[in-house]
């Protein structure tokens, strides 16, 4: 009963967002309920696809998924090169140390930084809710 009432909240989210209009830089297609978004990477997103409005190639929502941004906007909040370096040690499996987003489904990626003392290695300054330690030790 549970799967058919979410079944069919599925279809008429579908629905819904197939008969608006998108914003600016945004088309309607098919796409993953887990969208590339500004300083956010999302580990693991196992939500189903929906027909909506997604951001146009070249274009990101921005964090608060008010509006798509050109991808350029995201990077230039970054010094050079540390969007991406930060992007790939995050999902580094081999990176020799834990970080929040090796247990959590998202990043926020605006509390990561490298590491001062060490260039090689990031810091996670994410606050991780008590509930969520008790749960993974």
């Amino acid at each position: 009963m549970l799967f058919l009432s979410f079944s069919i909240f599925l279809l008429f989210n579908s629905y819904a967002y197939a008969h608006s209009e998108c914003g600016a830089n945004q088309e309607l297609t098919m796409g993953g309920a887990c969208p590339p978004r500004c300083q956010i990477a999302y580990k693991m997103c196992i939500l189903p696809a929906y027909y909506r409005c997604y951001c146009k190639k070249g274009f990101i929502w921005n964090f608060e998924l008010t509006e798509c941004i050109p991808e350029r906007e995201c990077e230039d909040k970054w010094e050079k090169g540390e969007h991406q370096f930060i992007l790939d040690q995050v999902f580094n499996e081999n990176r020799g140390y834990t970080i929040s987003c090796d247990r959590m489904a998202v990043c926020d990626l605006s509390q990561i930084e490298r590491d001062p003392n060490d260039k090689t290695k990031i810091i996670d300054h994410t606050p991780i809710p008590n509930r969520f330690i008790e749960s993974y030790p």
